[in-house]
Parts: C-alpha cells; structure tokens; sequence
C-alpha cells in the first residue's frame, strides 16, 4: 500500500560514538514498513559548579572561598579534586556526580578549620587573670596576651615572641 501522509522520522543519537535503531512504521491496511536508521552522535557537554566553603573563625558555619566552572560529557561521573587550602583540613574523600544536561550539577566541598591548644606558660607565677585567649584556637584567630604574670623577686620581660594570629610561634 501507499501512505497518504509523509511521515518525518529524526534520530539523534543522545552520547558519542556509532548508533544504530530500527523502527517499524505501520498504518491500517498497508504493509509494515521497516526503517533502519543509523548515525554517529556526537557528545554533549554541560557545565558543572564545584564550590569550596571554609568554616569560619567566629563560629562553626562555613563561608564559601572558591567556585569552579567546570565543563563535562553528559552522563559521565566527574569526581572534582579536593583542594588544599594552608589552615584547613580538606574531606577525606572526594565527590563522584553525574553531569546533568542542563547544568544545575554542583558539588559542594567543606573544609574544617584546624585548631590549636594555646597554654601560657608563666613559670610558676601567679594565676592568670583577665581576658586572653586560652584553650583551642582556631587557624587564623587573633591571640589575646594575658596580663602580665608576677612572681617576687623576679622581674617579668614580656612574652617571647609577641602574640599574633594562630598558629603563631612555639
């Protein structure tokens, strides 16, 4: 039999490489008609987004240091490398997503701030009293010098080396 109706068939291939799909085309009355249709496809890409956040001094919440615009096949597991930030440790294992089409795909990496135990070591002085900073301090804080400590018969020569950010000297 004849069709009466053009039919319009498009085949394109969704990933790379040679594809090949076989459909059947039948209409009422008429001898099913076999098409084989064939074709290379070519990759498509998308974007992706990775975003590095570091946790903050003040508190325990975490602020976002860097954004990577990063491109990939479609479909394809992408894992974006963990950065090395000086301060800060990184995750302990990386991320493994699949890139979407569209590119809404974005992986997120957290890195703690490292801290430190800060003692004053005041000789068998007097106790110390006042604000200054003491305990765990975290990477990049302001240290706070307490006052100076006594003890009779000796004279104090002031801290060595002067207080700055952690970490700072010995």
């Amino acid at each position: 039999g004849n069709f009466e109706k053009e039919i319009t068939v498009t085949y394109e291939p969704t990933t790379a490489g040679n594809h090949s799909q076989t459909i059947v085309i039948s209409s009422e009355g008429a001898d099913n008609v076999t098409v084989s249709l064939s074709g290379t496809g070519v990759a498509q890409t998308a974007n992706y987004t990775v975003k590095h956040y570091q946790q903050n001094i003040t508190d325990d919440n975490y602020t976002l240091k860097e954004t990577e615009k990063l491109s990939g096949e479609v479909g394809t597991s992408v894992t974006p490398d963990v950065k090395s930030y000086e301060g800060f440790t990184a995750p302990t294992t990386a991320t493994t997503v699949t890139i979407k089409a569209d590119g809404t795909t974005v992986v997120k990496y957290y890195y703690t701030r490292d801290s430190y135990t800060l003692t004053w070591d005041v000789n068998e002085g007097n106790d110390l009293t006042g604000e200054y900073t003491s305990g765990s301090v975290k990477f990049g804080a302001t240290i706070t010098k307490p006052a100076d400590p006594s003890r009779e018969g000796y004279r104090f020569d002031g801290w060595t080396p002067t207080p700055g950010t952690m970490p700072d000297e010995n």
